[in-house]
């Protein structure tokens, strides 16, 4: 067989064969016309699936999933995607012939179009769909549109290249390097944080930035200014001597969900109804981002705990909300959201976070958001850390001794790093959180937002460690060492320094004092107080809940009244780590639940009640589910 001489097409001759009758002849030429790019448009299509399955293997073997049934769908999908992009580099190919302006812009295209088509997809069927019903037929819709749109966009952008390259008066011969440099500066105009343009009411200098900073499972004894010997803590010490401190301050719940629902809203978890770990709060319950927001405030979340996600209500009320790197929810031109969606970022921060855990995308999206914009910002940030699993980065786990092997102390479990939960790994996660606590500040500084802003950090709840079984976890018991929590206040010229108040202060009080300082009126719902009025009547009973079982405090006492029938009593003075409960106190018994009932009484709604929203774990997607298994809510 002779080689086509330079020049001539490689597609089949549209010559019939002479010796053909003519009937004959026209169908043949008409079916070679047809089966020559066709030929050459499936070769295509066919390497670029092929490449785009060999894409999904590495994708599952690189990160398994939990859910069989996902396999064949990231396969597909990849397969799907290679498939388009063969079809895409076929036809700019062929357009591409003898003209090296368009050759380059096609370059650019077949580039651009995967990040476009997989972040189009993520964005898509993560946060329009929230994730669900990923091999339904809503979401083969929402693929197939992502890809067109992804395709014509790419198209689009190779258009401009040539007309770009071709305006020029003499276009050279234009190298394979030329494309690398178009498509860095596509990518770099991508990348450059939007400015936000603030068009609400209420708008200007009047409006004092807010940052609200939650610490998921610190517990205030383990931080140096706390009483931990190891030098655990610094920027939390400093921030606490820099406003108010309450030493004694106590969370509505142990729980995730249910504490930052009573956190974010000033209502306790039987007036707003999330009282338990998959409970949905309510869109008729306000949060304090819809306050903020109807003010003029740009509200951005950025979480690391799925219990805080869109799927679960907690997102209502920002212009911005990403958790744990998925951004879920865009109501503004954020450039910091729009880039942390893009697929290849997603891919990039999954890989970077199986090799060193302490990697927070949603903390590094927090601080780009700050940086877009100087219209007053609210910034809910939440902060995993020192939350299980235990596994401290280089180089706090070195520097605290904490160890994979563990300590005495440590169960025979390891989590799934390898790790066996100890008290020097959680203190060394104690120490990472707070390094990042340094950067926030640095931010803020070069910001100049610092000393203008009021800066609230809290803690959600605390640990068992080794004090109540099961340790080295929460959310199934009641004690003082998960109720206790940690409230600081810092806003310079608004509240004095150095103080400390020792009056009880539960974490439904934080926002009424945040909108009081900012000038802010209350809302009506509110079962907070303010803490910046003068003078604040100090609490003689407080309770705490933790799904249906409940806790009654005062200085003195506590009685814990369980859902089973079983009552605890712990006098706090003599027993501070509810160690020794008491037996034959009936009159005490008696006092706290009359105080309970009537509590009850004044407090519940019918969101708790009657209306209880919850999701069950088998109805959420396969995503979520793997990321509260990773977190280790799922077994």
């Amino acid at each position: 067989m002779t080689r086509p001489r330079r020049g001539r097409s490689v597609l089949p001759s549209l010559e019939a064969p002479s010796t053909l009758p003519p009937p004959v002849s026209n169908w043949v030429r008409m079916a070679r016309v047809m089966l020559g790019p066709l030929s050459f448009l499936s070769l295509g299509v066919l390497v670029g699936a092929t490449m785009g399955l060999l894409g999904g293997v590495a994708e599952v073997s690189l990160r398994p999933l939990e859910e069989p049934l996902r396999i064949p769908y990231v396969l597909g999908a990849n397969g799907l995607l290679g498939a388009a992009w063969g079809l895409l580099a076929t036809v700019l190919r062929w357009r591409g012939r003898g003209d090296p302006a368009r050759a380059t812009a096609s370059i650019v295209a077949l580039v651009v179009f995967p990040a476009l088509a997989v972040g189009a997809g993520i964005f898509a069927n993560e946060v329009l769909l929230e994730g669900e019903n990923f091999l339904s037929s809503v979401s083969l819709v929402a693929d197939t549109v992502a890809l067109a749109l992804a395709a014509a966009i790419a198209l689009a952008i190779s258009a401009a290249t040539r007309r770009v390259l071709a305006s020029r008066a003499r276009v050279p011969s234009v190298p394979p390097a030329s494309a690398g440099v178009v498509l860095i500066a596509l990518v770099a105009a991508c990348a450059l944080p939007l400015r936000v343009v603030a068009s609400r009411a209420g708008t200007g200098p009047d409006l004092v930035p807010i940052v609200l900073i939650s610490i998921d499972t610190l517990r205030p004894d383990c931080l140096s200014g706390g009483g931990e010997p190891l030098p655990t803590s610094p920027e939390i010490d400093r921030l606490c001597r820099e406003g108010i401190l309450w030493p004694f301050a106590v969370t509505a719940s142990p729980g995730s969900a249910a504490a930052h629902a009573a956190l974010l809203t000033s209502r306790y978890p039987v007036s707003n109804g999330v009282w338990a770990n998959f409970s949905i709060l309510d869109a008729s319950v306000e949060t304090f981002a819809e306050r903020l927001r109807a003010a003029g405030y740009r509200a951005g979340g950025f979480v690391t705990n799925t219990f805080l996600g869109r799927r679960f209500g907690f997102a209502q009320g920002f212009d911005a909300y990403v958790e744990s790197g998925v951004t879920e929810l865009l109501a503004e031109p954020s450039g910091a959201a729009l880039f942390r969606s893009l697929a290849l970022v997603q891919i990039v921060d999954k890989v970077r976070y199986r090799i060193n855990p302490g990697y927070d995308p949603s903390f590094e999206t927090a601080l780009s958001w700050l940086r877009e914009s100087d219209h007053p910002p609210f910034l809910f940030l939440h902060l995993m850390d020192p939350h299980s699993p235990y596994v401290p980065p280089h180089p706090w786990g070195d520097r605290f001794g904490a160890r994979a092997d563990g300590g005495p102390e440590s169960p025979d479990h390891r989590n799934r790093f390898g790790w066996r939960p100890s008290i020097k790994s959680y203190l060394a996660e104690v120490r990472h959180l707070d390094s990042k606590l340094g950067r926030l500040r640095r931010e803020l500084e070069t910001l100049g937002l610092l000393d203008e802003c009021i800066l609230v950090l809290t803690s959600d709840h605390g640990e068992n460690l080794v004090d109540h079984v099961p340790n080295f976890t929460h959310g199934s018991t009641i004690h003082e060492s998960v109720l206790r929590i940690l409230v600081a206040l810092r806003a310079p010229d608004r509240v004095e320094t150095g103080v400390v108040d020792p009056r009880v202060l539960e974490n439904v009080d934080v926002i009424p004092t945040i909108a009081a300082l900012a000038g802010l009126e209350p809302l009506p719902l509110w079962a907070g107080r303010s803490f910046a009025a003068e003078p604040v009547p100090e609490l003689t009973t407080t309770f705490g809940q933790i799904n249906r079982d409940f806790a009654v405090r005062t200085k003195e006492w506590k009685v814990i009244v369980r859902a089973d029938g079983t009552r605890d009593v712990y006098h706090l003075d003599s027993d501070p780590g509810e160690t020794r409960p008491l037996a034959s106190t009936p009159e005490l018994l008696a006092q706290a639940e009359d105080a309970l009932a009537a509590w009850l009484l004044e407090r519940s709604t019918l969101l708790y009640t009657e209306q209880a929203r919850s999701v069950r774990p088998e109805d959420l997607s396969p995503a979520i589910r793997d990321r509260l298994r990773a977190l280790g809510y799922l077994d």
